[in-house]
């Protein structure tokens, strides 16, 4: 059973700044936007 859950919103765990860039990008693509 899951007694909490961990968020990590400002990279102290794990860096996802070029995650966060790669999923931006790829939806503005396909907006046409680049």
């Amino acid at each position: 059973m899951i007694q909490a859950v961990l968020f990590d919103f400002d990279g102290v765990l794990v860096d996802s700044l070029p995650y966060h860039i790669q999923a931006w990008q790829a939806e503005f693509s396909k907006l046409g936007a680049r």
